[in-house]
C-alpha cells in the first residue's frame, strides 16, 4: 500500500504492475508550495502553489499542475495514449495559447494506479516547448521529460 507522509507521498503498493514486478522500484510525490508559472507563446497557460513533483528511479523530476491552476483552453488528443506499468495510461492534450494550437503540449493520468493516486486531475507540461518556467519568481531550466545523469538524478526538489 501507499504511505503518505506530512511532505512526501511514496509509492509502494503492489497493485501496479511495475511495483509488483520491480517492488524496490523508487517514485515518490512531493507536493509543492512553491508558485510555479509556465509561459507559451507569451500566454501565462498555468500558475499554481498546489502543484506536484514526481521524482521517479533514473528520470527527470517532472511538474504535475491541477486542472483547475490550468488559464488556456485544452483539448484532449484523440487516440493519444501511451503506458507507464508505474503510473497507467497517459492522456495527451494540445492546447491553445493566444489562438497558436500546441499538440501533445500536456499529459495526464486520468484514472492513475492507486500508488500514485494524487496524480489524478494533474497535468504535466514538456517544459522543453515552453517560452518560460518560472519558479517563486526565477526562471528555470527548460528540460524535458526523460533519463537523467549524474548528480540531478532523482533528487527531490525543495518545495
Amino acid at each position: 500500500m501507499a504511505k503518505l507522509s506530512t511532505s512526501i507521498y511514496r509509492a509502494t503498493g503492489s497493485a501496479a504492475p511495475g511495483f509488483q514486478k520491480h517492488p524496490r522500484y523508487e517514485l515518490d510525490i512531493v507536493p509543492s508550495r512553491s508558485l510555479h508559472q509556465l509561459v507559451l507563446n507569451e500566454a501565462l497557460i498555468a500558475a499554481s502553489d498546489r502543484s506536484l513533483i514526481v521524482c521517479e528511479q533514473g528520470l527527470r523530476n517532472v511538474l504535475y499542475v491541477p486542472r483547475e491552476d490550468i488559464l488556456v483552453p485544452l483539448t484532449r488528443m484523440r487516440g493519444q495514449s501511451s503506458y507507464c506499468p508505474f503510473k497507467g495510461t497517459a492522456t495527451y492534450w494540445e492546447l491553445d495559447a493566444n489562438g497558436q494550437i500546441y499538440d501533445n503540449a500536456a499529459w495526464s493520468y486520468e484514472l492513475p494506479y492507486d500508488e500514485v493516486a494524487p496524480l489524478k486531475g494533474h497535468l504535466a507540461f514538456y517544459l522543453d516547448k515552453l517560452d518560460c518556467y518560472w519558479r517563486n519568481g526565477i526562471d528555470q531550466p527548460l528540460l524535458g521529460p526523460g533519463r537523467c545523469h549524474g548528480d540531478d538524478c532523482f533528487k527531490p526538489l525543495a518545495a
